[in-house]
């Protein structure tokens, strides 16, 4: 499954955070995935007159996951 939707990095390089894409369309099990593991990421730093500067961007995810009992 592809997911896609915008993120805003801090200066740092951190996730500031992100909205998804119809997130009605997308199974509750991928939403909480992508909950615990897309706070988690992170960027180097967006220079912008030699400044580190927040950055908002698309984002795309491709989730490949196996159903279990």
């Amino acid at each position: 499954m592809l997911v896609s939707g915008d993120m805003e990095v801090a200066p740092d390089g951190s996730m500031m955070g992100y909205d998804l894409d119809h997130p009605s369309e997308i199974p509750m099990q991928v939403r909480h995935l992508l909950a615990k593991v897309v706070p988690a990421w992170k960027f180097e730093p967006v220079v912008v007159h030699g400044r580190p500067a927040i950055a908002k961007a698309s984002m795309s995810v491709r989730v490949l996951a196996t159903p279990m009992d």
